[in-house]
């Protein structure tokens, strides 16, 4: 094929933008920096420590990175090709346990319980603790799922550096995941 023949190809593809019809993901990330920002001013007032086990400062950190790497999914989500039906189951197990890992991590630490492994809560706050484990597992999955499908792609020809940027990434993000899930088990 010549070369004019491939640019030609290449002109004709439909171009897929980043964050392309991502706007409920969008918006779950945004959520995470809405979150810290109440957190920040609540902290600036009141302190950090909430008696017996909450620190306020924990429910902000992790809301504003959950928030940072929900919109980082967002913006690649549109690049991945998947059919609709994937992408749409993808998107929504992205929102649901963003959403419960927002509402655990934060509620927990305004009560006075630590959200992971707490020895003052009750049995339903170890329960919520287990599940909260189990959602962090779930996100785990999902990036080594988009990890291996950005893998798998063959010699994408949109974009070929933005790809091979996001592969890198998700070497990074599956190592950090590692050291956490090692971090649990201490």
């Amino acid at each position: 094929m010549s070369k004019l023949a491939k640019a030609s190809q290449i002109e004709n593809e439909t171009t897929v933008r980043v964050f392309e019809g991502e706007r409920a993901l969008v918006i779950t990330g945004l959520l995470g920096f809405i979150l810290s920002a109440g957190i920040a001013i609540y902290i600036y007032f009141r302190g950090s420590i909430i008696l017996p086990e909450g620190n306020v400062k924990d429910a902000f950190s992790f809301n504003a990175a959950i928030g940072i790497y929900i919109l980082s999914i967002a913006a690649i989500l549109p690049l991945t090709m998947l059919n609709t039906a994937k992408r749409k189951a993808v998107r929504w197990l992205f929102i649901l346990t963003s959403l419960y890992s927002y509402t655990v991590e934060t509620v927990q630490n305004f009560r006075g319980i630590s959200p992971r492994f707490s020895r003052e809560g009750t049995v339903v706050d170890m329960a919520a603790g287990i599940l909260f484990g189990v959602v962090s597992l779930v996100l785990v999955i999902l990036a080594v799922v988009l990890a291996v499908h950005f893998f798998r792609l063959k010699k994408p020809s949109q974009r070929p550096l933005l790809i091979m940027g996001i592969r890198y990434a998700f070497i990074s993000v599956l190592a950090a995941n590692i050291a956490g899930l090692w971090m649990i088990l201490l």
